[in-house]
């Protein structure tokens, strides 16, 4: 009877670590969730839940940004300064009205994705682009700004991150609407899917006659676009502009869309796991404030994380 039972047994402890391998991801938000609940019992209260999404929602559009630019096998580093100069190009046009501030910023930060895009298709690492254009945009907000805070002079601005729709912060709905609309974009649109042949294959995208180029100066714009974005929504949430703050935002956005599974070699991503990624990681960073972390240790554990979540993915994609 042993005998019999042990194949048994053996057979179950192979289910479990194949549906554990397979669905890693949903298994780490679920158990993540569980002891942020058993460490807090003020996590899943329904204020504590609206009020993490709607502040992941700044983080969330930017992962979505970041996963685009890492299906090429590319990288965008300057999503913190970009929320800088968005957020000092709002407040410092406003009074020329808020949809003028809104368009003008839209057509800032997009521009800036094209020159990421341009210098990335001469052939220089977008590492160097984008840590080039971090610095770029951020002096551009110190001088827009004369190095000081600039209030938001439209108090209706303000509505953009605290109204609610059906008791839910409005943040969360742009958030999930950005989530809706690149998940059909990417697995429905051409475009959308020239994006993963890019960084799957290059040359082989190329020969098939993709325009790889092409295809460069729409994530890297793209993500300048979702940028302008995030930064709304900061800038609604602070009511000012902060031109030396939102420092490591881009670390938060690879971060977030590392640990929802996006390749560093480009190819493999998608919208929905760059989403759980961010998730997790908002619920890490929240129970971490809930416990009276200091910030200064947070930022240490933060760093743990995205080294864990670079080795399992790297690791993964070795194994494939």
């Amino acid at each position: 009877m042993k005998s019999e039972a042990q194949p048994l047994g053996n057979s179950q402890l192979h289910k479990v670590t194949a549906f554990i391998r397979n669905h890693n991801l949903y298994v780490l938000l679920v158990l993540s969730i569980v002891i942020a609940s058993l460490l807090s019992e003020q996590f899943l209260t329904y204020q504590n839940i609206t009020n993490l999404l709607s502040q992941m929602s700044i983080i969330g559009i930017l992962a979505i940004a970041q996963m685009m630019v890492m299906l090429t096998a590319g990288i965008d580093l300057s999503h913190g300064s970009f929320i800088a100069l968005g957020s000092v190009l709002l407040a410092t046009t406003m009074d020329a009205g808020v949809p003028v501030a809104i368009a003008a910023t839209f057509g800032c930060l997009t521009l800036l994705g094209f020159v990421n895009g341009f210098f990335a298709n001469r052939g220089i690492h977008p590492f160097i682009v984008t840590l080039g254009m971090m610095g770029i945009a951020r002096t551009l907000a110190l001088v827009f700004s004369d190095g000081q805070t600039v209030k938001v002079p439209a108090a209706a601005f303000e509505n953009i991150a605290y109204s609610t729709l059906f008791g839910i912060p409005v943040p969360i709905f742009i958030w999930f609407g950005v989530l809706l609309i690149f998940h059909r974009f990417l697995k429905y649109h051409p475009t959308g899917r020239h994006i993963y042949a890019v960084g799957g294959n290059q040359e082989a995208a190329r020969l098939t006659g993709i325009n790889v180029k092409k295809i460069k100066y729409v994530v890297y714009m793209l993500s300048g676009f979702l940028a302008t974005i995030s930064a709304m929504i900061y800038t609604s949430r602070i009511g000012a502009a902060l031109p030396d703050k939102a420092v490591g935002y881009e670390m938060d956005s690879i971060a977030a869309a590392v640990i929802g599974g996006t390749s560093l070699f480009g190819g493999v991503g998608a919208v929905k796991g760059a989403m759980v990624g961010v998730i997790i990681y908002g619920v890490i960073s929240n129970i971490l404030n809930l416990m009276g972390v200091s910030p200064y240790f947070q930022q240490f554990l933060k760093g743990l994380i995205i080294l864990a979540a670079v080795y399992i993915n790297t690791r993964g994609q070795r194994d494939s």
